[in-house]
């Protein structure tokens, strides 16, 4: 499923530029140039172009709708290796880029140049795009230059790390302005990728250092008498002053934004109350802040009532995301027994609850640092209300291919993780079908063996009709030919006999031909649709729904079974009950709200009268450092949708993944409460959390109204 809605202004400026700088000729213009990845969006420089980016013309109009520029959608980083034919004396490089944030058209987040004179040894000069100037807005073209002292060599090479989906570039040049001889070169046989890693890291790192004394000064204020910026120190010894202690343990929204530096005040309890029912789950967040002037460690004691309900606590350590380098507490670690944190920093821990047997029980976590401690109490409660696995009336969809980079050495632990978060289906991408008329379709079969189990209650059948490629159980006949219907029959029965053999009901299994589908490809899917129903006993069909006209989703509401609206366009269609689902797609997962963007679809689904709910998606990551991230926390480049992250063989959760989870549990006690107090209720209590959003304490306060009346 392909998540991207680009939508490009209509006004353009045009652009130009001088091929001359301080009189001195490009001496990039018309030189070959090698790329690590080939140029592919659509309406620029097709993929095999080696000239645009070095033929001395900027692009006038549309700067992403033009020939003369070359772009890229859904990479992490573009090589661009530029050979001046001869080593050269040059002191400046430049880098000519376009941005649109409503469309996540950014600048990139860095372009890193090397040179070389024998493109094995190479030595980093500079950024071009460290600039004030790199920052989001509305449409704009910008040529970014790195001013260096004179170098020699040969071959110029630019690693683009992309910012967002998109990365456009029409022109690079190389000047030599004049000012000094070459300093002397210290080429490095470091690979230029491992050298590229070093130097994300070590931005990442100044950036958000840098960023963190700014939220450190806006919450105090300049500090001396030469109002110099604030420091942790600083901010941890004004507020030991106002509260008189070396830390803090303080509760905390467990779904509630939260900014690097953390104020704490005064804790007004040491207890929280919290419900539950068996088998469903709580979570309240704490934080701990280090008042000292110095690094302090710290114990932390967890003691669970093991009889009504288990006790996990885990840390939440901050990130920092591409995008801007901006931080956020997302992935959700195991907590070890001991913490080390600097002065004035915060870290925000999750103790999650789950219920076991009705009852109250009482758990306590203590904080010390050797010299004193602090104890906080969660109460719960566990009412005579139990949820069953395979029986969530939601539906929920979250496209977690298995053959997916982040999941396909991990699948056990991935099928065991996405069953324990209410997923009960799963859409089985083109490539596992297979050509199933002339083969065995062992490759289905051991796809789906995958899931042991932790089987889904659903299948949906990812065609892909618009790849000729995975038309090849019908490779020799025309699409929708009688020939080709024939072959299709075939296949279907084959594949019918392998799905039901590896235990799954065909009645819940639905054929999934496009995705997204195109205005242009709507009829070919009514054809195929209209045919399918009539030639095809029992047979089902699902779609998603994204940007098509409601003409064609009126057509095409006669045939399918399920619809899977996409939230943008909710507002145009009518929901069919027990028919309709809707879905999300937004990009930068790690920045999103697990309240507002995970947690609150289900409510909104309840609210609109929808039974499934869904985004993409579980685990795409164009990251290939993924495996780091534990380590690194930091997203080195490309968009991110995936909710998870992995550490080794393990499957690692987030905050927006049990977001999404508390939000399946939510829909199952609406259903209960709707048969209790009527639907016309449930569905306005529903609606007042999702009129909302702002508030992440509103999900959590109905679920308890909920579950109190439900206990009644």
């Amino acid at each position: 499923m392909k998540k991207i809605r680009l939508f490009f202004s209509i006004v353009m400026i045009a652009v130009g530029a001088c091929n001359v700088a301080n009189g001195q000729k490009d001496l990039a213009l018309n030189r070959p140039y090698t790329l690590s990845v080939p140029p592919n969006y659509p309406n620029t420089a097709p993929g095999n172009d080696r000239t645009v980016l070095t033929n001395g013309v900027f692009t006038s109009g549309y700067f992403w709708n033009n020939k003369q520029t070359a772009g890229w959608i859904k990479v992490n980083k573009v090589a661009i290796e530029i050979d001046l034919g001869k080593s050269v004396d040059f002191n400046q490089v430049t880098f000519n880029t376009g941005r649109r944030e409503v469309a996540q058209a950014y600048y990139p987040t860095n372009v890193f140049v090397f040179v070389s004179d024998d493109k094995s040894s190479y030595q980093y000069i500079g950024d071009v795009v460290a600039s004030p100037d790199n920052v989001a807005g509305d449409y704009n073209v910008h040529n970014f230059i790195l001013k260096t002292g004179t170098v020699r060599a040969r071959y110029v090479k630019l690693v683009a790390i992309v910012q967002g989906v998109l990365l456009f570039c029409d022109e690079i040049q190389v000047f030599n302005t004049g000012g000094g001889a070459p300093a002397k070169m210290a080429f490095s046989n470091t690979p230029v990728d491992d050298q590229v890693d070093d130097l994300l890291h070590k931005d990442a790192s100044s950036k958000a250092m840098a960023a963190k004394n700014l939220q450190y000064q806006a919450a105090i204020g300049p500090v001396g008498k030469n109002n110099k910026v604030a420091s942790g120190v600083d901010f941890a010894m004004q507020l030991k002053q106002q509260l008189g202690t070396d830390f803090t343990v303080n509760f905390f929204n467990a779904w509630d934004a939260l900014t690097a530096v953390y104020k704490p005040v005064k804790r007004s309890s040491d207890n929280m109350i919290v419900r539950t029912v068996i088998n469903g789950h709580s979570y309240v967040g704490f934080i701990v802040t280090n008042l000292s002037q110095s690094k302090a460690n710290y114990t932390i004691d967890a003691k669970g009532d093991q009889h009504t309900g288990s006790l996990a606590i885990y840390t939440v350590p901050f990130l920092t995301s591409h995008m801007n380098y901006q931080q956020t507490a997302d992935p959700l670690q195991v907590a070890d027994t001991q913490l080390n944190l600097d002065p004035g920093e915060s870290r925000l821990f999750l103790a999650k609850m789950t219920g076991k047997v009705v009852g109250n029980g009482k758990n306590t976590i203590t904080v010390s640092d050797g010299k004193s401690s602090q104890t906080i109490t969660i109460s719960l409660s566990v009412a005579n209300i139990r949820f069953e696995e395979s029986k969530f009336a939601l539906n929920t969809s979250v496209w977690a291919y298995l053959n997916y980079p982040m999941l396909n050495t991990r699948k056990a632990a991935a099928v065991k993780d996405l069953y324990e978060h209410h997923i009960n289906n799963a859409a089985i991408p083109a490539a596992a079908l297979g050509d199933l008329a002339h083969t065995s379709g062992s490759g289905l079969s051991q796809y789906l063996s995958a899931f042991g189990n932790y089987k889904p209650r659903i299948l949906l059948l990812n065609m892909n009709f618009l790849s000729q490629e995975n038309l090849a159980y019908c490779k020799k006949n025309d699409f929708m030919s009688d020939a080709w219907k024939a072959d299709f029959k075939t296949w279907f029965q084959n594949l019918s006999k392998i799905i039901t053999q590896s235990g799954w009901n065909m009645q819940n299994v639905y054929l999934y031909p496009y995705d997204e589908i195109a205005e242009e490809n709507a009829d070919k899917l009514l054809a195929f649709s209209k045919w399918a129903k009539s030639a095809i006993p029992g047979v089902k069909l699902y779609m998603t729904v994204g940007k098509l006209s409601k003409d064609k989703i009126g057509q095409l509401n006669q045939y399918m079974d399920i619809m899977q609206i996409h939230e943008d366009v909710m507002s145009a269609v009518t929901p069919v009950p027990d028919k309709y689902w809707m879905y999300a797609t937004k990009g930068n997962a790690e920045l999103l709200s697990p309240y507002n963007y995970y947690r609150l679809m289900s409510w909104k689904a309840f609210s609109n009268g929808y039974t499934g709910v869904g985004f993409w998606a579980y685990a795409d990551s164009k990251d290939p450092s993924f495996k780091d991230i534990l380590k690194t926390r930091y997203f080195a480049a490309s968009t991110n949708y995936a909710v998870v992250y992995v550490d080794g063989n393990n499957i690692v959760s987030s905050r927006r993944w049990e977001g999404f989870m508390m939000g399946v549990e939510d829909y199952e006690l609406l259903q209960l409460y709707a048969k209790k107090v009527g639907a016309a209720k449930a569905k306005a209590l529903a609606a007042s959390v999702v009129d909302a959003p702002g508030d992440a304490s509103q999900a959590d306060a109905a679920r308890e109204k909920i579950i109190m009346a439900l206990s009644e």
